[in-house]
């Protein structure tokens, strides 16, 4: 619940809907003149002088040039926002000369709509600690529930609601919010609604997991219903759009998602869930609840939740990008009208890992070197510090003098098709894939031929670093995201995310291990040695 009142931008992709934008960009516009912002709500503020107006940057329009060439110029009180070192500041730490304005509205068009969000409220903080003077304070009485800011220049604008300002929202505050004023007739309207109903997407409970291929994914999708549901006269919707990668199955024909109101169950006639696969590979998932309005009135202000499980499977990709799914809610946002919002998607990732083994000979390990084909190897999970007596079984694809073999790991070591010896190409390298975080062990099971087989097992480890706090947790400054990731074998780092464990092989006579049948054969040839020193001896003094 924590994380999910504290999302904070779907205020901003509403507002971003409403203009027409989200964020710096070109417009269509007149060259010069002046203009208007008004900032509508449903209930109104609670008291005078709730809003506050932030010119952040100037716009000069020229509407000469097609397409409309719109440049925008740093106000001065915001400069030190982008050029400084200070924590709580835009973080972009840019050099204060010429090229600031540019910098700054490129790093602005670069935000996704979370980070705009973000970005937007970072600018309010930073703007009251920093006592920036505001460019205009709405003044309206009490309960207005329109507020206009007129005589305005063109240019981008922050609009920062008081913190005060807060007893008619879902998460208990309004949020800032960034207007583009450089449309053709000088005017922007948006809708401060005083509840945006966000989404707040876990996997296991987090932002990111890491899973075998084969694992079972277990996902929670979270919303609050407006307070006011009962107040919308053309009915409430409230429905959950969901999209997983081609990464994740889920059963599409028999998808039963678990949904609660306020932790109790939803009986699954009251509303309708459906899953399907789309041409591009992804599995669109939608639960739409049945008249929520008259059916379950005792959902307003409460959190709806919907659970469901996937499988991650060979189509995952590994490393730092992940397996995405995204998430988002579409619901009323007009008490007088049908009008539907959608919120900003809340995504969660799923990652899983690979190793590649490059089999080499020769003292230089480089792009030249040259690979040995036909080395085998089985990999072995871990027991408490040394390798399991089972191997690992993956579905392998033989790679060619050109490509590597590849062996995707999968639970179901039970499966047909899947074998645990791994046999290098004659391209000498095998891609081990579908693994999450832990200890592996790698056998080499035979050598080339002509060539010395390792007689030490390679242990191979897989770590990776989320964003936690110092108790694993998401909090207001750590996301829970991935951050890095590596292997290391017998010690050394696997660096990069195709990260590889070279294997090299030396051909030639190597002495044998003590008891082995070589010491017999030393033991054997050493008796016939002597045997014939002695017959040679007695030979020569007969003669």
């Amino acid at each position: 619940m924590t994380s999910l009142i504290k999302r904070i931008a779907a205020v901003v992709l509403a507002a971003a809907t409403a203009l027409g934008m989200a964020g710096l960009g070109a417009a269509t516009a007149n060259a010069a003149g002046t203009g208007t912002i008004t900032v509508n709500t449903v209930q109104g503020f609670a008291e005078d002088n709730g809003l506050k107006l932030y010119k952040m940057f100037g716009a000069t329009v020229d509407a000469t040039k097609t397409p409309t060439e719109t440049t925008y110029t740093l106000e001065q009180d915001w400069k030190a926002f982008f050029t400084s070192d200070d924590a709580n500041a835009a973080g972009t730490k840019f050099a204060d000369d010429a090229t600031l304005s540019t910098n700054a509205v490129n790093y602005i068009k670069g935000l996704s709509d979370t980070e705009l969000a973000s970005f937007a409220n970072t600018a309010k903080t930073w703007s009251e600690a920093n006592n920036i003077a505001a460019t205009a304070t709405s003044v309206n009485k009490a309960n207005d529930k329109s507020y206009t800011f007129e005589n305005l220049d063109l240019g981008y604008y922050l609009i920062a609601p008081a913190d005060s300002q807060s007893s008619n929202t879902v998460d208990q505050s309004y949020h800032a919010l960034l207007v583009n004023l450089t449309d053709a007739d000088h005017n922007a309207s948006i809708q401060l609604k005083h509840e945006f109903p966000t989404i707040d997407k876990t996997v296991e409970n987090k932002p990111a997991i890491d899973k075998n291929i084969g694992d079972t994914v277990n996902y929670k999708l979270s919303s609050i219903v407006a307070t006011n549901m009962a107040d919308y006269t053309e009915g409430y919707v409230f429905t959950f759009h969901d999209v997983l990668s081609k990464g994740l199955t889920v059963d599409v024909d028999n998808f039963a998602p678990t949904v609660k109101i306020n932790g109790t169950d939803v009986p699954a006639a009251d509303y309708t869930a459906t899953a399907a696969k789309q041409a591009d590979g992804t599995t669109k998932i939608t639960v739409k609840f049945n008249d929520i309005q008259n059916k379950h009135p005792e959902a307003a202000g409460k959190e709806v939740t919907v659970e469901y499980s996937a499988t991650l499977n060979a189509d995952a990709v590994t490393g730092t990008a992940g397996n995405k799914n995204s998430a988002q809610i579409e619901y009323s946002n007009d008490p007088s009208s049908n009008q539907t919002g959608t919120s900003v998607p809340s995504e969660v990732k799923v990652h899983t890992f690979e190793f590649t083994l490059d089999k080499y000979t020769g003292n230089i390990y480089n792009e030249s070197s040259e690979r040995l084909g036909g080395a085998k190897f089985k990999v072995y999970g871990d027991n408490n510090g040394t390798a399991d007596t089972t191997a690992l079984k993956f579905a392998v694809t033989a790679g060619n003098g050109s490509t590597a073999t590849t062996a995707k790991y999968n639970k179901d070591q039970a499966a047909a098709g899947l074998t645990d010896e791994l046999v290098t190409p004659e391209y000498g390298r095998i891609v081990i894939s579908g693994l999450k975080t832990g200890t592996y062990w790698v056998e080499e099971t035979e050598a080339p031929a002509g060539y010395n087989k390792l007689t030490e097992k390679i242990k191979v480890v897989i770590e990776a670093t989320y964003d936690l706090n110092g108790q694993g947790q998401v909090d207001a400054t750590h996301t829970g995201k991935l951050t890095s990731w590596k292997i290391t074998y017998n010690g050394a780092d696997g660096t990069g995310e195709h990260p590889v464990v070279p294997v090299q092989n030396n051909s030639g006579f190597t002495l044998p291990s003590t008891g082995g049948m070589g010491t017999i054969a030393f033991t054997v040839a050493g008796v016939l040695i002597v045997a014939f020193g002695v017959v040679w001896a007695i030979r020569r003094k007969r003669a």
